[in-house]
């Protein structure tokens, strides 16, 4: 698709900033992890980069479940701007309180629907807001083979960009 770049990026630095927000302030410090992907083998070769808007998850009103904390915004192309999807995430507090909102100890599940018309792509992607990247662990449609990890590598107070390294796990 058009918003497949290629693996030989530059360097990416991390970098962060606080926002006013609590709600998205945990969401930027659930998602931030820190070091730059690492190449996992020859079947990682699509590399991946989203952005979410701080504005959006300021203005998002989040859905709170017996799973957690349900936030869902769009997603763009992190070099473009175009509208790409929906993104969708639970935060759920360790140890789980399904009445407390998000504390920074969390563990999430995330998707990435791609194709507004249908949304029959999508990628999954988990992990801990203590860790340095997260895992991509499945999708469907264009992704069904997917696997990999994720990682923040721009917070701005007006963006969150994320980059995911894709691996084929079809054999």
């Amino acid at each position: 698709g058009t918003y497949i770049y290629p693996s030989s990026s530059p360097s990416l630095a991390p970098s962060s900033s606080p926002t006013s927000n609590p709600t998205s302030t945990v969401v930027l410090q659930a998602m931030q992890t820190g070091d730059n992907l690492q190449a996992q083998s020859s079947l990682c070769d699509e590399t991946l980069r989203t952005m979410i808007r701080v504005a959006d998850l300021n203005e998002t009103t989040t859905l709170t479940t017996s799973s957690g904390v349900v936030i869902e915004i769009p997603f763009y192309d992190a070099e473009t701007g175009d509208s790409l999807g929906l993104w969708q995430c639970t935060f759920t507090n360790l140890p789980h309180d399904p009445t407390a909102q998000p504390d920074g100890k969390t563990i999430h599940q995330c998707s990435y629907s791609f194709d507004a018309d249908n949304y029959a792509s999508q990628i999954f992607v988990s992990g801990t807001s203590a860790g340095k990247t997260n895992s991509i662990i499945g999708g469907s449609g264009t992704y069904a083979c997917a696997g990999g990890e994720e990682e923040v590598y721009l917070e701005t107070e007006a963006e969150l960009k994320m980059q995911m390294r894709i691996c084929s796990t079809c054999s």
